[in-house]
């Protein structure tokens, strides 16, 4: 087990998920610590911020560490509109 940074993708919507679900589910069970960037992120829908919340969740449960390194501000602005800005994105992110 290992540390691991991972980028999100340039698109993280429903139809860009199964790709992102494979990749992620491989880093999970192979990393011991995962650092999240976003800095190709250009675009993501409401089920792109529900999976990273489970990816999240995920981590937690399987006592995996990780850290965000989140600047998007699409990513920001979408946690906000979907009224999450309270949820556990608030433990892990700066939501400005």
């Amino acid at each position: 087990m290992e540390k691991q940074e991972f980028e999100l993708p340039n698109d993280l919507t429903i139809s860009h998920l199964s790709a992102f679900k494979s990749n992620i589910t491989e880093l999970i069970e192979n990393s011991e610590h995962i650092t999240f960037t976003d800095k190709s992120l250009n675009k993501i829908d409401t089920v792109g911020v529900q999976i990273l919340l489970v990816v999240m969740n995920e981590l937690i449960t399987q006592k995996k560490t990780f850290t965000w390194q989140i600047s998007s501000e699409i990513l920001q602005q979408s946690i906000k509109q979907l009224g999450l800005e309270n949820s556990d994105f608030k433990l892990y992110l700066q939501i400005n």
